[in-house]
Order: structure tokens, then C-alpha cells, then sequence
């Protein structure tokens, strides 16, 4: 949860508009499609709880907005906009809070994607409080059906000048970073060399 805030960032922060997303929804729905739009947003979001990710941009996120603002509807008894400003305003300072530390102790930033058929690897380079930074690969695959994603492995940086070929130890899957291709075995020809024609 905490990585996520990190690698989301400022732009988490819209989360704090779920108190007047469920005054609005409370205003305009009855109790029971309320509760039929919480069951279908649920349902839908399940798969992100299990690791995998929409491929759709912020489908994950305005699921879970969904399911937050639609509870916060059904539990508030009335529908007044002082009730509505104060949780948006103590959302948006606890949230604040925790992404204003987690960017001093760690920034996280991408430095490069590859899309190699149904899969998808990315390159991070994190930076802690002190010393150097960690340089990170993360192997992402898509479903059969491109609806989700989902990490399968991750894999720290070694070398970032003379290699090439990353290695994921696990999945048994590698790439050529430098070409950005997927890397097979490389062939090797050995040439034995012929005995001197005699001379007469």
C-alpha cells in the first residue's frame, strides 16, 4: 500500500473527492442500486486484490473509488456538506501526510518500458534516504485476454553498462535491453583448422 502511494504519488491525492462522489450518489440513487453498484464495482475490482492490474489507465483506481464513495453513502445518515468537506479535507491531509514522508525516505522513478509480445518490462530506478540507487527490472504479463496485467518477477540491476541480457532467474525469461528484443541462446561456431597441404 505504501509502494503504491510512493509510486503514485501527488496524483493519488484525487482519492479525497470520495466524500462528495457519495453525497452526490446518495442525493441521486436509491439505497438498493447503491448497493447493486458496490456488488458489481466489487466484483470487478477482485481481480486486483489477487495482483493483477486493468490494462485500461486508472480502471483499478476508479473502481476502488467507486466501491469507497458508495460505502461512504450508505454509512453517512445524513447528506450534509459540512459532514462531506471535513472527511475530504482529513482524507486529503492523511494522505498527504504519508506520501510527504514516504518521498523523502524513497523516490521512485521510471527510466524505460519494453513491450516484448505478452509481456511487458520495466525499468525503475529507486533512491532511498542515502546511498546510491537501486535499479530494478519488472516483469509484467498480460493475460491471454488483454484485459489484465499482472508482475510476475522483479530483478536488481547489476551492471548497467555491460550487459545486455537480463536474466529473470524465475520465469526463465530473458531480453536483450540494448536491442529490446527477447533474447534467445546464442549459437557458438567453432572453426577447426585443416592440416597444411604437403608441398613437393
Amino acid at each position: 500500500m505504501i509502494y503504491y502511494l510512493i509510486k503514485s504519488g501527488a496524483s493519488i491525492l484525487w482519492f479525497c473527492v470520495y466524500p462528495f462522489v457519495g453525497y452526490m450518489i446518495k442525493k441521486f440513487f436509491s439505497k438498493s442500486k447503491i448497493i447493486v453498484l458496490l456488488v458489481l464495482s466489487s466484483i470487478l475490482f477482485c481481480p486486483v486484490l489477487v495482483g493483477y492490474s486493468y490494462v485500461q489507465p486508472l480502471l483499478d483506481e476508479s473502481l476502488f473509488l467507486i466501491i469507497i464513495s458508495c460505502t461512504y453513502s450508505l454509512m453517512i445518515e445524513d447528506t450534509k456538506w459540512q459532514l462531506t468537506s471535513i472527511t475530504s479535507l482529513t482524507s486529503f491531509l492523511f494522505l498527504g501526510f504519508i506520501i510527504f514522508f514516504g518521498k523523502m525516505l524513497v523516490t521512485l522513478k521510471k527510466k524505460n518500458q519494453w513491450n516484448i509480445g505478452n509481456y511487458k518490462i520495466e525499468y525503475f530506478e529507486e533512491r532511498g534516504f542515502s546511498g546510491g540507487p537501486l535499479l530494478v527490472y519488472k516483469l509484467n504479463k498480460y493475460t491471454e485476454f488483454p484485459v489484465f496485467i499482472k508482475e510476475i518477477e522483479s530483478k536488481e540491476d547489476t551492471d548497467t553498462i555491460n550487459n545486455c541480457i537480463i536474466k529473470f532467474p524465475t520465469s526463465k525469461f530473458q531480453f536483450n535491453k540494448c536491442t529490446g528484443g527477447r533474447s534467445s541462446k546464442l549459437q557458438l561456431t567453432i572453426e577447426i583448422p585443416t592440416a597444411p597441404t604437403p608441398t613437393h
